[in-house]
Formats: C-alpha cells, sequence, structure tokens
C-alpha cells in the first residue's frame, strides 16, 4: 500500500513536535505526544477496517458476477457493523476471521499467518485492534497506554503487512 494517511499524520505530528521542543515548548510538546499517539491508533485501526472490509466486499462482487441482490445482503448483514466481530481482539486471535473465510482462503492466510514475520505483522494488527477497542471503551480522554507515538506507528507498518495480505488473498 502506498503513503496513507496515518502515515502522513505522523510525519506532520512529529514535526510539530521537534518543532515544539525546539522552541523550548517541553509541556507542549508532551501533550501533543500524548494525543498523537491516540490518534494513530484509532487511525489506524479505522484504515484497516476499511481496508478488509473493502477487500470482502471486493471479493463478494467478483464471486457473485456483482450480483446486486447478493451484494446488498452481504453488506448489509456481513460487512455493516460486523468488522469488530471477525476478531477475537481481547485475546488477540484472528482464528475467528480465518474461520469466516473457509477452508481455501482462510486456511491459507492462517498457515501464512502462523511464520514470522507475518505472525508478527499479524500479531500487531491484532494489537492495534484491542488498543483501540480498549480506548473507546474505557473513556477516551483519560485512557492510557504505555506506547509512545513511535512504537504506534511501528505497531501500524507491521500491521500494515498484515492487512496487504489479507486485501491480496480476497483479490
Amino acid at each position: 500500500m502506498s503513503k496513507t494517511i496515518v502515515d502522513t499524520t505522523y510525519a506532520d505530528g512529529r514535526a510539530l513536535i521537534d518543532y515544539l521542543s525546539n522552541k523550548g515548548e517541553v509541556s507542549l510538546a508532551q501533550l501533543y505526544e500524548d494525543s498523537l499517539r491516540k490518534l494513530l491508533l484509532l487511525a489506524a485501526a479505522s484504515l484497516f477496517e476499511q481496508v478488509i472490509m473493502d477487500a470482502l466486499h471486493g471479493y463478494c462482487d467478483k464471486k457473485t458476477g456483482s450480483d446486486a441482490c447478493i451484494l446488498s445482503m452481504v453488506r448489509i448483514k456481513v460487512i455493516k457493523r460486523q468488522y469488530f466481530t471477525y476478531f477475537d481482539w481481547d485475546n488477540r486471535k484472528a482464528n475467528p476471521f480465518f474461520a469466516l473465510l473457509g477452508d481455501t482462503v482462510g486456511e491459507q492466510l492462517k498457515a501464512d499467518s502462523k511464520a514470522d514475520p507475518m505472525k508478527q505483522y499479524m500479531e500487531s494488527f491484532l494489537e492495534i485492534g484491542y488498543l483501540r477497542n480498549c480506548m473507546v471503551h474505557q473513556n477516551f480522554a483519560s485512557f492510557s497506554f504505555d506506547k509512545t507515538s513511535a512504537e504506534v506507528y511501528e505497531l501500524y507498518k507491521g500491521a500494515l503487512n498484515f492487512v496487504d495480505k489479507v486485501r491480496a488473498a480476497l483479490s
């Protein structure tokens, strides 16, 4: 995947933090760092959700010959507001998602995700989803987690490889 909004947000955020730090505004730099890591986490999780949902829709479109009735059912009952049921976020497991994709696509993705580096990429993806759920369900403003914006961005870059693998498997 080419440069995303997450990449741009991180670069712009780091530039602002560096600027504030160089101007002696350490407190403001730290305040923005705290906001940036949350913003990156939400942006990454949201991007991944959209990419996977689009890939699922595209797969169904291709397999059904663009059947409007089936695509409507899939969009409403399989895709819309269902993404966060695809994975076991609390236990950081992708097996429910692999099972949804069946014996061919799902089993291949599962097998591919057992070996490094794909295993690490999948773990990064699941960590982002887990932290996103914790943050939005446990009082966003006061939610704290011990990752810097740089660490969140590194998780994102690894997780993006897993998402790209899913997209490729569904294309």
